[in-house]
C-alpha cells in the first residue's frame, strides 16, 4: 500500500477539531492527541484487514504503513487478567506507575508483553493474594533487570509482533528498584516509604501509619501543603530527555551549569541562564 498524498492523520484531526472546537489537539507520528483538561487520549485511525488485523498510517520519517494485531493482544491480555484474578492489570498499572514517578520511557506494549513473560515464569502468582505483592515486587524488579537491555524487541503477548526496545533504561532502573526492596519484608521499618520512593506518593500506606502521621503534624500545627506535578496534571512519559542549563556571566567563560557544579565554580548575580533539553 502506497503512502497516501493526503496525510490522514492531518485528516483525522480535522474531522476531531469539528466535534471539539475548544479543545487542543496534535499530530504526534502514529496518532492525533487530543488533550482534556485532567487527561488526554490518543487517537489512532485505521484500517480492518480480512484477518482481523489492523493497518495505520505513521507519519514520521517521510510515512509509511504499519501493521497491529491489537485485538488478538487485547484477547490474551483479558484472558490474563482472567486466569490471574485481575493481578496482571494491577502489576502492569503498578510498572506504569513506576516508570512515570521515575521518569523513563517505557511502551504500554512492551511493559504487558513483559509482565506476560513475568507471569509465564512464576506462575505461582497467577494465585497471588495482595499479601504476596511485597515478594512479587521483588520478583518482578527482579526479572526485570536481568533481561538484556540491548536486546531489540522482544515478541508481544498473544499477536507475537515485534515490540521494539528503545534504548533499554528500564533495566538500570528495574535494578535500583530492586536494591532499595531486596531486604525488606512486611514487618520492616519505612517498607511504605521505599515503596512510595519507587512507585510515587499515591502509593497507598497503611492506615495506622497515615493516622500517626496525622497526629504527628497536628502535634506541632505543621500544614502539608506540598504540591506535587501528577496531583495537578496526568503524567505519561513518552520521551528520555537531558535538561541543561547554558552559564553566561562576567569573568568566566561561557559553560554548562553542570560542569560549574562539578568544578564548585560560583554563580554571581548577575547572570544569564538558557535551559534546553536534548532528546536521548
Amino acid at each position: 500500500m502506497e503512502w497516501p498524498k493526503k496525510n490522514y492523520l492531518k485528516r483525522s484531526k480535522k474531522e476531531l477539531q469539528k466535534r471539539y472546537p475548544n479543545t487542543e489537539l496534535r499530530g504526534d507520528g502514529q496518532v492525533v492527541v487530543i488533550t482534556f483538561n485532567n487527561y488526554e487520549v490518543e487517537l489512532c485511525p485505521a484500517f480492518e484487514e480480512s484477518d482481523g488485523s489492523f493497518t495505520y498510517p505513521d507519519s514520521n520519517n517521510g510515512g509509511k504503513w504499519k501493521r497491529t494485531d491489537s485485538l488478538v493482544e487485547m484477547g490474551e491480555s483479558e484472558y490474563m487478567i482472567d486466569h490471574t484474578s485481575q493481578h496482571f492489570k494491577y502489576v502492569c498499572q503498578i510498572v506504569r506507575a513506576w516508570k512515570n514517578h521515575i521518569g523513563f520511557k517505557m511502551g504500554g506494549l512492551l511493559i504487558d508483553t513483559l509482565v506476560h513473560k513475568f507471569f509465564k515464569k512464576y506462575p505461582d502468582y497467577y494465585n497471588a493474594t495482595f499479601d504476596d505483592y511485597l515478594v512479587l515486587l521483588k520478583d518482578l524488579f527482579y526479572y526485570l533487570k536481568g533481561l538484556n537491555k540491548d536486546q531489540k524487541y522482544w515478541f508481544a503477548l498473544g499477536s507475537n509482533q515485534r515490540v521494539y526496545n528503545k534504548g533499554g533504561k528500564f533495566v538500570n532502573k528495574a535494578d535500583d528498584a530492586y536494591a532499595l526492596l531486596k531486604d525488606l519484608d512486611k514487618d520492616s521499618e519505612g517498607v511504605s516509604e521505599k515503596l512510595q520512593e519507587i512507585f510515587g506518593k499515591s502509593f497507598p500506606i497503611p492506615e495506622s501509619i497515615t493516622k500517626s502521621e496525622h497526629m504527628a503534624y497536628a502535634s506541632f500545627h505543621v500544614s502539608d501543603s506540598e504540591q506535587f506535578i501528577h496531583n495537578l496534571f496526568p503524567v505519561d512519559i513518552k520521551f528520555n530527555v537531558r535538561i541543561d542549563c547554558e552559564v553566561k556571566q562576567n569573568g568566566f567563560r561561557e559553560t554548562l551549569l553542570r560542569v560549574l557544579l562539578r568544578e564548585k565554580k560560583p554563580l554571581l548575580p548577575n547572570k544569564n541562564l538558557t535551559f534546553f533539553y536534548i532528546f536521548k
